[in-house]
């Protein structure tokens, strides 16, 4: 006995949307050539993207090479102290009591009991 709520619908779907129409030429044979170039196409992307990320890490360190600060550009020359600094070091040092050690504050002493 059919129930009069349903419409005469018994057993379907009424909600569901009709299937999608199969689009011509997509048996498994074209869907698998499809999918082989797409696969291809897929792989010469990453390689290319392979490629490019290696030049650009090469440049870059390159570069960094060349521009690093420390980098000696030519021979080093020996650091020394300009004479007049030397020669007023040097008389200081002859001059007694001009500089000396500093003075420590006396030691705390106790008292005895």
């Amino acid at each position: 006995m059919a129930d009069p709520m349903d419409g005469g619908m018994a057993g379907q779907n009424v909600g569901a949307a009709p299937p999608a129409p199969r689009r011509p030429g997509t048996s498994p044979e074209e869907r698998a050539e499809r999918l082989a170039g797409a696969r291809r196409r897929a792989g010469a992307a990453k390689g290319l993207i392979g490629v490019v990320a290696a030049l650009v890490f090469g440049a870059a360190a390159v570069f960094a090479k060349q521009s690093y600060p420390g980098h000696p550009k030519g021979t080093a020359a020996p650091l020394g102290a300009p004479r007049r600094f030397v020669d007023v070091v040097r008389q200081d040092q002859l001059q007694g009591g001009v500089v000396g050690p500093p003075q420590a504050p006396p030691g705390a002493a106790t008292s005895a009991s």
